[in-house]
């Protein structure tokens, strides 16, 4: 996390939606450190008119939203209104506005796929598996994929593998394992395909997932001593406050 800086305007008292992170932001220094942070997950189309009259209404910055509504027609609108509310914010130094931009602009330069895969990387980093999955099947479904090397591919089809593991879709995650590990059949992919076998089918699937991927006496006995080595949390204290807490878990996961 950053430092704490002081922020100079008010709160706003309605905020502004951005959907895509499931996030509310209050004053124009949420918005240029949501900007600086997590620019990969800000949405192309976020220079809008929405957006233009948040800024103008609720922010009181008319100079801000005459600035981006004035651009609105310019086909580099994305990158110069960012840059336009980075500037106007007067949350950064100049220094820092600088290389800020620099991520903006090497981040426009991505090609779609890796776009798609660095936001994808950010919202699992974020225990946003949701929007992760739908980032990293959004990659698979994109034209163009096969010509990418079979290692990006592999990534893509594990971070999956892991993402629907996360949310407890075991056979989803089965799955994705397993065309992880017929792209690449390393050490890694193999272990993941074996514990989301045993966790969703119980100790015949995995024998059946070890004798399919062909895998040693020795790797299977790895895997097994890992899995007794598993113990169940220890439930004390209040119950309802523990289920409570999964709760909020779930739903800070899956932005539902």
């Amino acid at each position: 996390m950053g430092n704490y800086l002081l922020c100079d305007t008010f709160a706003t008292k309605t905020p502004y939606r951005i959907d895509n992170v499931q996030m509310n932001i209050y004053s124009i220094e949420e918005l240029c450190y949501f900007i600086a942070n997590y620019i990969p997950l800000v949405q192309e189309d976020i220079i809008g008119g929405s957006l233009c009259r948040w800024i103008e209404k609720e922010c009181g910055r008319p100079d801000i939203a005459a600035g981006l509504n004035a651009i609105m027609e310019d086909e580099d609108k994305y990158a110069a209104g960012l840059k336009l509310i980075l500037r106007s914010g007067h949350y950064y130094t100049q220094t820092q506005l600088e290389k800020i931009y620099e991520k903006i602009d090497e981040q426009i330069a991505l090609p779609v796929i890796e776009k798609l895969k660095v936001r994808a990387d950010l919202f699992m980093k974020q225990k946003k598996y949701r929007q992760a999955i739908m980032n990293y099947e959004e990659i698979l479904e994109t034209r163009g994929i096969y010509s990418e090397p079979e290692d990006f591919r592999y990534k893509v089809c594990y971070d999956l593998g892991c993402g629907y593991a996360k949310l407890l879709r075991l056979s989803k995650a089965r799955s994705y394992f397993s065309k992880a590990c017929e792209l690449h059949s390393g050490v890694e992919s193999r272990k993941a395909c074996l514990v989301a076998a045993y966790l969703d089918g119980g100790a015949k699937a995995f024998e059946e997932e070890a004798k399919r991927l062909n895998v040693s006496d020795g790797e299977r006995s790895t895997v097994i001593l890992e899995l007794d080595a598993v113990q169940a949390p220890e439930i004390t204290g209040d119950l309802s406050e523990l289920v409570k807490g999964w709760v909020r878990n779930y739903h800070d996961s899956t932005g539902l």
